[in-house]
């Protein structure tokens, strides 16, 4: 009798020692799988992150790029239709003071500096133009920077959901 009580330990033991070994080798088992998951993950989406960082320098480089070429053709024909137009008046100046030699200076120095008024408005309107394009450049990139931060943002929440929700469910199967 005294024989198979032993045996009985014996039994018990090793099925304790079993279960220990077991539960070893899984939880090993379980963090490799899980650092692997993760490292796949990670790879992914600093891809993605990548790829999509790409993707938005190039549309706002061809967005600046059009930008500038649009503008820079406005100014050309800005400053021709200008040229035009003070060539017109500088002619209709050349009429009228030929016609009115009796003209005295005052009354001539008087229209040359309202006509230097209005082109220095309009030089005036152009720099404003620029600056406004600079302006809008500037908000360009702040925009760029700040989506690539909400970008970072999210991908940093995904992780840590995944791996919340991998715990939880590592927890629920070992609580069975």
């Amino acid at each position: 009798m005294e024989s198979t009580a032993q045996n009985k330990e014996l039994t018990l033991s090793d099925i304790a020692q079993l279960i220990t070994t077991t539960r070893t080798d899984l939880e090993a088992k379980i963090i490799s799988s899980a650092d692997e998951t993760k490292r796949g993950l990670e790879a992914k989406i600093i891809s993605s992150a990548d790829e999509t960082k790409r993707g938005l320098e190039a549309k706002i480089i061809s967005s600046t790029d059009e930008t500038k070429r649009g503008l820079e053709a406005k100014i050309i024909s800005s400053a021709d239709e200008t040229k035009r137009g003070l060539e017109a008046k500088i002619d209709e100046t050349k009429k009228f003071l030929e016609a009115k030699i009796e003209t005295s200076v005052h009354e001539l120095a008087t229209m040359n500096q309202n006509q230097f008024l209005e082109l220095g408005k309009k030089i005036n309107n152009v720099e404003n133009g620029v600056e406004e394009i600079k302006l809008d450049i500037r908000k360009l990139k702040t925009d760029t920077k700040e989506v690539e931060a909400n970008i970072n943002k999210k991908v940093d929440k995904v992780d840590h959901n995944t791996l919340t929700y991998r715990v939880e469910k590592l927890e629920k199967h070992f609580a069975q």
